[in-house]
Parts: C-alpha cells; structure tokens; sequence
C-alpha cells in the first residue's frame, strides 16, 4: 500500500525547493589538512582551499567518477568528497576517526566497486548490503555515499541519505519508517521507493524532500502543532508545517551535513 503524502511535506514552500544543489558545508581547513596530509581526502581538500564544499560539487566528484568508468582512484576521490562535505567540521574529531578507518580498508576499492555495479542497475537493496560493508562508518554516512554514487549512476529510485534528522523529521510528519520484521535494506528501499513517489506528485526531486526534511529538524523554528498536537518538536512526535518562511535561502551548514 502506498504511504499518503503527509501535510507537512505538502505544505513545504514551493521556493524552498529551488536551490538544494547550492546547500554550502564549511570546514575548517587546517585540520583537515593535518589529519590527512596525502591521499583522497588531500587531493580534494586542494580544490576546496577556501573551506566550503557545495552538495553540487560533492555529487560532480560523484559524475566524475562515473565517468572514468568508476575506476579506483576516482571512486576514493568521489567518496572523499562525500565525507568532508557529509562532515564538515562540527564532527570533524569523530569524523576523522571514520574517514582513517574508511580509507584505510584494504577491502574499500572491491566494496565501492560491488556498491557502483547495484546502482548501475537500480537495485537499491543490494547496493545498501554492499554499502553496510564499508568500514568506519555507519548509516548516517554510507546511505550519504549511497546518494552520491547514485545520483551520478542515474539510479532510479535514488538513494537518499538517511541521518538521525531526517529520521526525526519523518518520524514528526507521522512517517513509519519499516515493517516490524522487515530486512533493514528492504525498509531503506521502501523509503527511497516512497519519497520517489512523493517527489512526482509534488513535481521536485526526491532529494529535494530529503533536504526539507533535514531542515525541520535543523531549524527549530519551521516547526508548528498540528491541531491534534499537545507538544511540540521531533522528540515528542509533534508534526512540522514544512519549513515556512524561508523562501528560496539556503543557509549554509556550519557543522556536518
């Protein structure tokens, strides 16, 4: 049975939808560059020496990759970029630990590799397996290379990063995120598959409702009572009105995506 649109993602402003690809990470460089002097992560901070790094140009190292026919060295680069716009630098103490673990697998090239080959042929749940492989990181931030990857790859439905806010925010609109019993990549598939569904109706892009998900949870402010709502806010169940009255700005994320 498909899952009803919620009024909250239905009252999201139209505006708001217009310039996902120029949500703006900022890092501080300096440790960055001290935690990884040489390698992916190197290359890429390179092109980012003024500290920002845009979901654009993450998903254009993605592209990249792709278009090299997914070879090794530019798969390291496009997951690299993912990580230092996914950690910015709110998380960067942690973050460093994961990206270290991450790019220190001996198994990372043939992980990447099984993940890219699920994606070319749009099957979701097999790639989330895969992609549950990568060492150091968890959910948060392998769904976050799960939607790089394919949106370079054209993966229909496309896989869209799944964090603790956006898991809030759906859990707010009155989302039920997975059957009991169900597998976890079949529950992460369900969801891609619906916020697909969602985004037609609505004439965006899945990962345009993704991103007005994370915002309700990132500024408290776009949240409201519905008029069954005793409290208000994610951690009480209470439902969000979308993210009213911030038009087409974006702000930039000063932490990690």
């Amino acid at each position: 049975m498909d899952t009803p649109i919620p009024e909250a993602v239905r009252n999201v402003d139209p505006p708001f939808f217009d310039d996902v690809m120029a949500q703006c990470v900022r890092f501080s460089v300096g440790p960055w560059r001290a935690a990884f002097p040489d390698g992916p992560i190197a290359d890429v901070l390179s092109l980012h020496a003024d500290g920002h790094i845009t979901r654009r140009e993450m998903l254009e190292a993605a592209t990249r990759a792709r278009e090299s026919g997914w070879i090794a060295g530019e798969l390291r680069h496009a997951v690299a970029a993912t990580m230092l716009w996914g950690i910015g630098s709110g998380n960067a103490g942690r973050g460093f630990d994961w990206a270290h673990r991450l790019f220190a697998d001996v198994n990372l090239d043939t992980t990447l590799a099984r993940v890219t080959q699920m994606l070319e042929v749009g099957d979701v749940p097999r790639a989330y397996l895969a992609a549950r492989s990568l060492l150091g990181i968890r959910e948060p931030f392998f769904t976050k290379v799960l939607y790089s990857l394919g949106t370079a790859a054209r993966c229909a439905p496309q896989p869209l990063t799944l964090d603790s806010r956006v898991r809030n925010a759906l859990k707010a609109v009155g989302y039920v995120y997975g059957r009991r019993g169900q597998r976890r990549e079949l529950q992460y598939a369900t969801w891609v598959t619906d916020m697909h569904r969602w985004a037609a109706a609505l004439g965006c892009r899945s990962d345009q409702i993704e991103f007005a998900l994370f915002e309700l949870c990132h500024q408290p402010e776009s949240w409201a009572l519905t008029d069954t709502d005793q409290t208000v806010g994610p951690e009480v169940g209470g439902h969000c009105r979308g993210p009213l009255g911030l038009g087409s700005a974006l702000p930039e994320a000063t932490g990690r995506r």
